[in-house]
């Protein structure tokens, strides 16, 4: 059949048989989140030698394997398009040394690894071996404490370690290479995609629909924005001094680039 998504999150799956999903050549898309599996095998996401045409799964993109009862991470070699694969949830004590090593892994760009009850440590060498990541994301580990020195060796094209809300007391001589001394921007790689002022002008659109829905009054927003973040204006206060069509200029742009009509302009923003 020419499926592309599978979802059979929160059934009462111990095991996926080798070849399981064999027939479904087009997968891109595996959801077996809330599940009882103890252990994955290699050979689940591949095709049967038996078969007529005897080749990988290559286009598997996105595994959700979270909240299982997987102890260890489970083999992912022999999946080159796997971009996106969600292990949390489950009861893995460690994270191992080239724990998403594979030859074959050239475009694995995230990886998460949250609210894991067990999750103590993550060793050396965990995030080697993977050119292609781009994020991590491992918060909410309450068990976590130990990251070893060169965890992330080798990522150097992560945009994204998020470690919030562990238990880290510390932080690791190694977890990130300061050798030659404070980072510096790279200004050769500046760019005019992004404005400010568009983000500036999307928080003032999005103030000014929840004062049409009541929950508080135009003059509220910005002490309730400086109140929370700490900012020494608010929203409101930045676009004063822009003229209503300059704003609504700009939105209409950033909703017709991104094609969300969440960022066109209210009529409030408009008057």
């Amino acid at each position: 059949p020419h499926l592309s998504s599978v979802a059979l999150s929160y059934n009462k799956l111990n095991t996926i048989p080798a070849y399981g999903f064999s027939s479904v050549r087009e997968l891109r898309t595996l959801a077996l989140a809330g599940n009882n599996l103890v252990e994955v095998s290699e050979e689940a996401f591949h095709w049967n030698p038996e078969d007529e045409v005897n080749t990988q799964v290559p286009q598997l993109e996105t595994l959700d394997l979270q909240n299982n009862r997987l102890t260890g991470v489970p083999n992912l070699q022999r999946l080159p398009s796997l971009v996106e694969i969600n292990l949390s949830q489950n009861p893995i004590r460690a994270v191992g040394a080239y724990a998403f090593k594979g030859t074959d892994l050239v475009r694995l760009r995230t990886v998460y690894l949250n609210s894991m009850p067990e999750l103590e440590v993550v060793r050396e060498h965990a995030f080697s071996g993977v050119d292609s990541l781009r994020s991590i994301y491992m918060h909410s580990n309450h068990k976590l404490s130990q990251i070893e020195p060169d965890a992330f060796h080798d990522c150097t094209r992560v945009s994204v370690i998020d470690l919030h809300a562990n238990s880290l007391s510390s932080m690791t001589e190694g977890l990130f290479d300061w050798s030659a001394g404070r980072p510096t921007i790279d200004v050769s790689k500046a760019t005019d995609k992004l404005d400010p002022m568009d983000l500036v002008a999307v928080n003032a659109n999005e103030a000014t629909k929840i004062v049409a829905q009541g929950a508080c009054a135009l003059e509220d927003v910005d002490t309730a924005i400086m109140n929370a973040t700490g900012s020494p204006f608010g929203p409101m206060a930045l676009i004063k001094g822009m003229e209503p069509s300059d704003l609504t200029k700009r939105l209409e742009g950033l909703a017709e680039r991104f094609d969300k009509e969440i960022f066109r302009p209210t009529q409030m923003i408009k008057d």
